[in-house]
């Protein structure tokens, strides 16, 4: 039988912290909007920070739903749902309000030493909980955890070191790029991350994320015209403080 709390009772935070996947859905205010759900893994990405409120460590990918549904005006919503694979079964969820905190912010920083940041790390999402709920789960097969998969991270280590090789901190094989290619927009037409959208100007990304003529590196001149930054004029001040909050928050956990 399914219980219900106003906060995170004490005897289930073992079985949260021993976890080494969960599970978060979202969706737009609109009725005709998709409705997401994203596994997220790798243990110490996930932290429970009172009795009503935790935080998980956003990792790259090629989407950002979760984001956008939380950015979008008068949204927020968010569940967080954890599974018993082994031992007694049990379903765990919590419901509240979600908020991001892009890497670079004073929030992300305080949150996410820098020793915890882990390769292709893009924010920190902070959950209040109002309510908590366990279930059986009595369907739920058991699993073996064998090991994580350590592709994302491999991957965006590369990318993150093509950035870390330009002068201005910014490549076309870079994780910059990335994001501005895959993360300023939901598949509902939703904005996503800001800083992938100031990238977006400065790399020359249209809205459907298709390059355009005329960006950075938009053509065949593109090397020679990043010096000019042409038509980026108003996405240079937020890119320019998301890479300096990036150097602060490096120092800052030092």
């Amino acid at each position: 039988m399914g219980k219900f709390y106003d906060e995170i009772p004490e005897s289930i935070i073992p079985f949260i912290e021993e976890q080494e996947m969960f599970w978060v859905g979202s969706a737009p205010l609109s009725g005709n909007g998709h409705v997401n759900i994203s596994p997220k893994g790798y243990r110490g990405t996930f932290k429970l920070l009172g009795k009503n409120r935790c935080m998980y460590q956003d990792l790259s990918g090629s989407g950002n739903e979760t984001v956008s549904h939380l950015y979008e005006k008068g949204n927020g919503r968010l569940t967080i749902m954890f599974t018993a694979f082994k031992g007694p079964p049990n379903i765990v969820r919590f419901w509240g309000k979600g908020h991001v905190h892009e890497r670079g912010s004073v929030e992300y920083c305080n949150l996410i030493p820098h020793s915890e940041q882990l390769p292709g790390s893009r924010a920190v999402v902070v959950l209040d909980i109002e309510r908590v709920g366990t279930s059986c789960g009595y369907s739920i097969p058991y699993y073996e955890f064998v090991g994580e998969r350590l592709q994302l991270q491999n991957h965006f280590e590369k990318l993150e070191l093509a950035d870390a090789a330009e002068e201005d901190g910014m490549s076309r094989r870079g994780i910059k790029k990335y994001w501005a290619e895959k993360n300023a927009w939901s598949i509902d037409g939703l904005p996503g991350f800001k800083s992938a959208e100031a990238f977006k100007g400065i790399f020359g990304f249209g809205k459907d994320g298709a390059l355009k003529y005329g960006g950075v590196f938009g053509d065949a001149m593109g090397s020679a015209r990043r010096a000019t930054r042409l038509n980026v004029e108003s996405a240079i001040p937020v890119a320019a403080g998301f890479i300096a909050g990036i150097l602060v928050c490096s120092l800052w956990n030092r």
